[in-house]
């Protein structure tokens, strides 16, 4: 039955009981089906209700789904319920719902059947009559293909495909080649050349996926030729991206391997010419691939090839990793040709033992003898060039490793191969740019190739290498790498004994160049084109910048070099003048350059040829052309000599030498405010040092007094200290009371105050002052906050135990009513360590300095407290560092100075601490018992309570035991 007949509709009758009843038509697939049924109209009630709203309304898909539904129900009605479907398809051909059914009907009762039944077939005729009725449904075109995929109908399927796909859309393409491709072209019995057919198709629609697809089913079809032809045009066409999981670089690898290794069966390509493309193209795995374009002349026998293959990927790899694989493939090759030449040979052994000597067999062993030897060789020259080839592959990778230019020459070195080296040393130079160089300084290359030709006695050609190396200022970064090419040809005369060659050549190198002459003189002419003066106007709009730079190395400024300046004047003062070294120096003080170092070995120099003169004047050059604070190094030499060299002679010009380098010290700005340098106190303590070791003592102490003025904030309290000790020494204590006062109203830091505060009341103590004592303790409580610890802790307790010792029960009192007023007058002060009761804040090293100063304080002998309760009548006597006075004030005796002059030289900054009890005298006590009226009461009762209360060891009262025994007294 043809396509056509099935697909024509029938005229639909009306069904009556009084008409003749109806047969299925006998062209319809139930009939070619079950030709020994007879399909009959149902002759039941509801079937016939149904028959005749059918027939009356033959266009309405409800009756019809209704008549089928009923039908359906019914027991061995297949044959009526396919009459009704065929009728219903005839009267409703575009109906999907009736296709549908009628499609899944007969395929499920079909498939109870043998495969070869005709019931199969007219199930398949039916899904292609639905596919074709309702040609734009993709759901019946999926169904009719995979009713023809589980019938294994694979050129129908190809067939069907076709037909689906010219009549469906584009979109909707998707659905029927999922289908195919996950069903039909990997499935077994599936002839390969249908399954090629449709992935070439679908690669049209899919590049990307399809291509790749494609060339897997034809390594699986084993169709070589094919893969490789069809991979290389995808590989060829520049904006294919296959979607698979592999990049085009592991593709061209596989493609690679599969040329290599069928070189008889691909034959549609070039493949030495698609293997050099490949290499060409990859930027990774690239010693594989000459791995396998060796491997691909091995399997054809071509054994010459494939060593040249081998050889020109060792020289042209430029990543170690590919010539590790590229050398152990080559070796693992040579070894297989000598393993299969030394069997050839062992054959050849064999059969002449067991034929006899024959002539042309012998010399056919002596042959194979001789390749194997060969071979060898080949093998061992290999294997010895690998640190060499190595070496290229790392010098092509970066060109401007200076380490490993140095290491390929010593390995020609090694081998004694002086051409090599030279030509090492030679490509080095003239390779490595120095503004890309790594792993090394580019200047060494230089030094290494001279010193060749050094060792090897060629000192004309170590001069030409030198020579050309200086002669091209910009083969060099920076004018140290210059210099110490200058140096190195310098030192190489020295080892020639030739000195004043070696002083010419450092005349030469510190030279200025003629082009660098030549841009100063423009400079100053103006005519520099530099951009520094647009870039200044550009503020005023009056300027344009040129985009015109200066691209001339740095190196033209090795004439500055301090190396080729210290290596001339040392040398210079070994062979030649005086007069010459002096000219170097001024030479250096001309062009800027000179350093604290060169001025002080200068004058040192001098000094050593016996001109003093000269050395100071060399010394004022460089106070006038260094600056601060490398002056300062050259100012404390200068002066130090000076006063050395001319004592007390030259007084008066050793003080306009003092004067003057106070006055060249710069102030320094600090918090928007002017401040003095803060190594200016250094010069006025030498000065002072001088003045009393050379002249009169009130100078020197005129210069502290200036020094204390003149000093930063931070530093006034050590010369305060210094200014003490000296005054204290040379006029008695009692001339430091202006001292003290001065240093506590011109100090800023409380902690300063109350160290000096406290210094100042055990000094008024010692001489018996007891009530100005008292007067400072109460005049400087006022900053001192009894909750901080520190210098404030230590301040109270001096004073405690002031009024302990030397106090009365009142004056006790006192101090402890003081003590509270401040404690509440700093109640609001926020209590941090950073934070001065003045409101400003000091760093927490300074703060941990000056708490270590006040513990220091605390626990040195020098403070005022005493160790044990004393009398009225003893005091304490604190020493700070001074040379101890008499109750009159009046300086000790020679023999007590002598004594502790030894020890008046270390004692500037650390304080000591002598305990000295000592018995006021009478004019003194009479003081004392002027300024407390009830003291001698006091003291009659002290003396009876000592007696009837401590008569066990006689010691003294203090007023605190005084205090508590009076209470219990009157209780």
């Amino acid at each position: 039955m043809s396509t056509s007949a099935l697909n024509r509709p029938r005229p639909i009758q009306s069904i009556n009981p009084h008409l003749p009843r109806q047969r299925c038509p006998d062209d319809c697939a139930p009939a070619r089906v079950y030709p020994h049924l007879a399909p009959r109209m149902l002759r039941t009630t509801a079937a016939l209700a149904l028959e005749e709203r059918v027939t009356r309304d033959p266009y309405a898909l409800s009756s019809w789904l209704s008549y089928i539904s009923h039908v359906s129900k019914q027991p061995s009605s297949q044959g009526a319920l396919f009459c009704v479907y065929e009728r219903a398809v005839a009267a409703l051909p575009g109906s999907y719902k009736v296709w549908r059914a009628y499609a899944h009907a007969f395929r499920e009762y079909a498939s109870t059947f043998h495969p070869m039944h005709p019931a199969r077939q007219a199930a398949l005729d039916v899904s292609n009559r639905a596919a074709r009725a309702l040609r734009l449904s993709p759901v019946l075109w999926r169904e009719y293909i995979e009713h023809l995929l589980d019938e294994a109908r694979w050129t129908a399927v190809r067939k069907a495909a076709n037909d689906a796909l010219r009549v469906l859309p584009i979109l909707q393409h998707e659905t029927i080649w999922h289908l195919l491709m996950e069903h039909m072209v990997d499935a077994k019995g599936v002839p390969p050349r249908v399954s090629v057919l449709l992935l070439r198709r679908y690669a049209k629609l899919r590049p990307g996926k399809g291509r790749e697809r494609l060339f897997r089913h034809l390594l699986k079809a084993k169709c070589w030729d094919q893969a490789v032809s069809h991979l290389c045009a995808a590989l060829a066409d520049p904006d294919w991206i296959p979607e698979g999981k592999k990049t085009r670089e592991q593709l061209w690898m596989e493609l690679a391997r599969v040329a290599a290794r069928h070189p008889k069966e691909v034959t549609c390509v070039d493949v030495p010419e698609l293997f050099r493309g490949a290499i060409t193209t990859a930027k990774t795995d690239v010693g594989e691939l000459w791995v396998v374009f060796g491997e691909y002349f091995i399997r054809k026998g071509l054994f010459e090839d494939a060593r040249n293959v081998y050889e020109d990927a060792i020289t042209r790899v430029d990543v170690v990793r590919d010539f590790a694989v590229v050398f152990d493939a080559y070796a693992k090759f040579e070894e297989s040709l000598v393993s299969a030449a030394m069997e050839d040979v062992e054959a050849i052994k064999d059969e002449l033992k067991e034929a006899g000597e024959e002539e042309d067999r012998s010399k056919e062993l002596k042959e194979a003898n001789e390749m194997v030897e060969l071979l060898i060789a080949r093998l061992e020259y290999l294997t010895n060039r690998r640190p060499m080839l190595l070496s290229d592959v790392r010098l092509r990778q970066n060109p401007h490793n200076v380490h490993e230019w140095h290491k390929r020459a010593r390995m020609f070195k090694q081998a004694k191969d002086a051409p090599n080296v030279v030509d090492t040393y030679s490509k080095a130079v003239q390779t490595v740019n120095p503004w890309r160089a790594t792993n090394g300084r580019p200047h060494t290359l230089w030094l290494a190739f001279a010193r060749y030709y050094e060792d090897a006695s060629e000192l004309e050609s170590a001069r030409q290498v030198l020579e050309k190396a200086v002669s091209d200022p910009e083969g060099f970064k920076g004018p140290e790498d210059l210099a110490a090419v200058w140096c190195e040809y310098a030192e190489m005369e020295l080892r020639c004994k030739t000195p004043e060659a070696a002083r010419s050549i450092l005349i030469r190198a510190t030279t200025q160049p003629d082009r660098k002459r030549r841009e100063e003189a423009k400079n100053r002419r103006g005519e520099s084109n530099s951009n520094a003066a647009a870039v200044a106007g550009t503020g005023v709009g009056n300027a344009r910048i040129k985009h015109v730079y200066d691209t001339s190395s740095p190196a033209w400024n090795f004439y500055k070099s301090m190396r080729l300046w210290h290596f001339l004047i040392d040398l210079t003062q070994s062979i030649s003048t005086t007069d010459e070294v002096l000219k170097m120096h001024h030479s250096m003080f001309d062009m800027r350059i000179a350093s604290p170092q060169t001025v002080l070995s200068g004058a040192s120099y001098l000094e050593r040829q016996s001109l003093f003169e000269q050395a100071f004047r060399l010394y004022d050059k460089g106070t006038s052309v260094l600056s601060w604070p490398d002056a300062l190094q050259v100012w404390v030499v200068y002066l130090t000599r000076f006063v050395k060299r001319f004592g007390s002679r030259k007084l008066e010009r050793a003080r306009d030498l003092f004067e003057e380098a106070i006055r060249s010290a710069p102030s320094t700005r600090r918090g928007g405010y002017e401040l003095p340098h803060p190594q200016l106190g250094l010069l006025y303590i030498m000065y002072a040092e001088m003045e009393e070791e050379h002249s009169l003592a009130r100078h020197a102490l005129k210069v502290l007094s200036r020094a204390v003025k003149a000093v930063q904030e931070e530093d006034r309290a050590d010369l305060y200290r210094l200014y003490i000790v000296k005054t204290a020494t040379l006029f008695g204590s009692t001339k430091t009371r202006n001292i003290y006062e001065e240093a506590m109203s011109s100090l800023t830091r409380s902690e300063d105050v109350l160290e000096f505060a406290i210094r100042y009341a055990g000094m008024e103590t010692r001489v018996g002052e007891i009530d100005r004592a008292r007067g400072i303790y109460d005049h400087t409580c006022q900053v001192a906050d009894p909750r901080r610890r520190g210098i404030y802790e230590i301040f109270w307790t001096s004073w405690n135990d002031f009024e302990l010792s030397h106090g009365s029960e009142d004056t006790f009192r006192d101090m402890l009513r003081k003590k509270r007023e401040v404690q509440l007058n700093h109640k609001g002060v926020i209590m941090d360590d950073d934070v001065l009761l003045n409101g400003e804040a000091i760093p927490r090293g300074k703060q941990r300095e000056a708490e270590t100063r006040a513990s220091t304080l605390q626990t040195s002998p020098h403070t005022a407290e005493p160790t044990a309760p004393v009398s009225n009548t003893e005091e304490i006597q604190l020493d700070l560092d001074l040379d101890e006075d008499d109750e009159t004030g009046r300086p000790e005796t020679t023999e007590v100075k002598d004594e502790k002059s030894g020890e008046q030289d270390n004692s500037k900054k650390d304080e000591k601490l002598n305990i000295v009890q000592k018995e006021l005298p009478e004019a003194l006590k009479m003081l004392v018992g002027t300024a407390h009226p009830d003291a001698k009461r006091k003291r009659d009762e002290d003396e009876v309570e000592t007696k009837e209360m401590n008569a066990d060891d006689g010691k003294p009262l203090g007023a605190l035991e005084r205090i508590k025994r009076s209470r219990t007294n009157k209780v």
